[in-house]
């Protein structure tokens, strides 16, 4: 099955998107977790540096 990644909070834009069949759709907030998701690895084992990091944030 097809893995997808998408934001986990949604926008009202993107209400007319459904979910394809026989797709895992799995929701994320930051880049280090679909990395997580996507390699079962964390950056900081992957010889990434931590000051490229950066973590964005919505608060308003």
């Amino acid at each position: 099955i097809p893995r997808v990644i998408i934001p986990e909070d949604r926008f009202p834009e993107d209400n007319d998107w459904q979910t394809p069949f026989l797709m895992q759709i799995s929701p994320v907030n930051t880049v280090l977790q679909a990395y997580q998701m996507l390699t079962g690895a964390t950056l900081s084992g992957a010889g990434i540096a931590p000051g490229l990091m950066v973590q964005h944030s919505n608060e308003k």
